[in-house]
């Protein structure tokens, strides 16, 4: 299956970035990407809940979004995540 590409508004503010998600019981995979580099992955397919973090410094002109995808190569899988924007409490 194609990855799932969805893009995330960040705004202009440096923080770490929290990515929570659940792949429940069929594996997948999560790749974030922030101008155009691999700042946080779960390394290949994964069941369950996990956390990924990385830190987010944008410089004047840079992006403020980051693109994440989500590989689901079996059919029938389900999946959800949530992008912590910088500077929520």
């Amino acid at each position: 299956m194609f990855p799932n590409r969805t893009c995330h508004a960040l705004g202009p503010d440096p923080s770490l970035v929290t990515i929570t998600y659940d792949m429940y019981f069929r594996p997948d995979q999560l790749d974030c990407y922030y101008k155009g580099v691999l700042v946080a992955t779960t390394h290949g397919l994964v069941s369950g809940t996990g956390t990924l973090t990385w830190h987010y410094h944008p410089a004047p002109g840079d992006p403020l979004w980051c693109l994440v995808m989500v590989s689901a190569p079996v059919a029938g899988t389900a999946w959800w995540y949530r992008v912590g924007c910088p500077g929520e409490g």
